[in-house]
């Protein structure tokens, strides 16, 4: 399985990157080779794809974490759901929410 990640997304992944050591507990050499063995299953998303999305995203999302909408945009692009464990994608009725436990349950049948 492969999974969609929008290019400006690796950039909120280094700005966050502290923040994720932290919770995660592990060491900025552990998240590096983490991170590179996660790209492996990750097909990058130009944003030039995610532009005509934009302006539905931002109606489904813009209230709720504008931040969020280029995720909200990737899902509609490709018709595919969000995997985050984030509270706030559950504000919005649109696109499919998929937590981690889904996952779990999803890969373990």
């Amino acid at each position: 399985m492969h999974f969609l990640f929008p290019e400006f997304g690796i950039d909120e992944i280094y700005l966050h990157k502290s923040e994720i050591i932290k919770k995660a507990k592990i060491t900025g050499k552990e998240f590096d080779i983490l991170l590179l063995r996660l790209l492996k299953y990750i097909r990058l998303i130009p944003l030039e794809i995610l532009i005509p999305y934009r302006e539905e995203a931002d109606k489904i999302m813009g209230k709720i974490d504008k931040e969020d909408t280029v995720f909200i945009s990737t899902a509609l692009a490709f018709n595919c759901p969000i995997w985050s464990d984030d509270k706030h994608f559950k504000k919005q009725k649109i696109i499919k929410i998929i937590t981690t436990k889904d996952m779990i349950k999803f890969y373990k049948k």
